[in-house]
């Protein structure tokens, strides 16, 4: 069985093949896992952090939340495939390529300081002239999610699982997939009250995380594989289709729903993150038990 209990921040030597991801124990076993998880994190966020400073996206931080509406949208989209990329693939490299979501997670992570450098989705909205904002949103979403699915797909052919995705059942995974995409949405209507940046992102993580837990439980038959992730973007654009078929629930300023107070980088950033934790923590009480 793989191992998780040693995740110190080492360089090991690549193994063939990993085991597969229904065998992979839960990273929750001892302080040195947390930690190691901990550093990458912190260090994709700062590393992102000086690169979009450098850089200049935003190019009016605080007002500027959506990758397509910055001043310069194709910057910001390569600022974004390169710092998610990179990170991913750094982080598998200190981490000692291990698993492909040991190295998403911190990546995922550092997308979060583009998300909260950019502003809150109301602040987004104030600037924009009609419905059709959430047109550009849903663009970006399938733009993100893409990044998302080529990270974990480039790392399982680097560590020899590219068959978790050709020979995957996508029945019972589809079947997954839907059921927490639903307890996450149905989450997260009631944990975004408003409009606040850090509301919207606390929401989103915690909501992906009980999705997770909960649907790792209803679903145990289906085993883990990274399509699950996809819940996040998945309620995301639900949120923003909705918009742009419901233009009667327009407001200036105001997200036309509370699955639409949350950015795209806020989906892709906060809810992989929870959806992640949350997995490896159900996983971790069926090991206990």
């Amino acid at each position: 069985m793989f191992d998780y209990t040693n995740l110190a921040m080492t360089t090991t030597t690549q193994p063939d093949v990993l085991p597969d991801p229904e065998s992979r124990p839960a990273h929750w076993y001892d302080p040195r896992s947390k930690t190691a998880l901990i550093i990458s994190c912190g260090f994709c966020i700062s590393l992102v952090w000086t690169l979009s400073r450098l850089i200049g996206v935003p190019a009016q931080p605080g007002f500027q939340g959506s990758l397509l509406n910055q001043t310069s949208p194709l910057l910001a989209v390569f600022l974004a495939a390169v710092t998610m990329v990179g990170c991913t693939l750094l982080m598998w490299v200190i981490q000692g390529y291990r698993a492909p979501e040991d190295a998403v997670l911190p990546a995922a992570a550092g997308m979060a300081a583009l998300s909260f450098r950019g502003g809150s989705m109301v602040q987004l909205l104030q600037s924009a002239q009609s419905p059709s904002i959430y047109v550009s949103l849903c663009i970006e979403m399938l733009i993100l999610t893409g990044l998302l699915v080529g990270c974990f797909y480039v790392l399982s052919r680097l560590s020899g699982n590219a068959h978790e995705f050709h020979k995957m059942d996508l029945g019972p995974q589809l079947q997954a997939l839907g059921i927490t995409t639903l307890i996450m949405g149905l989450l997260l209507m009631f944990l975004a009250q408003n409009g606040s940046k850090k509301q919207a992102v606390a929401a989103v993580l915690v909501s992906g995380f009980l999705a997770a837990a909960l649907a790792e439980g209803l679903t145990v038959d289906a085993g883990w594989t990274y399509i699950r992730v996809l819940a996040a973007p998945a309620v995301g654009l639900i949120a923003y289709v909705w918009a742009v078929v419901s233009p009667a629930a327009w407001i200036l300023g105001q997200p036309a729903s509370a699955l639409a107070t949350a950015l795209p980088l806020d989906y892709i950033s906060a809810g992989v993150v929870g959806l992640l934790l949350g997995h490896w923590t159900a996983g971790k009480w069926r090991v206990e038990e």
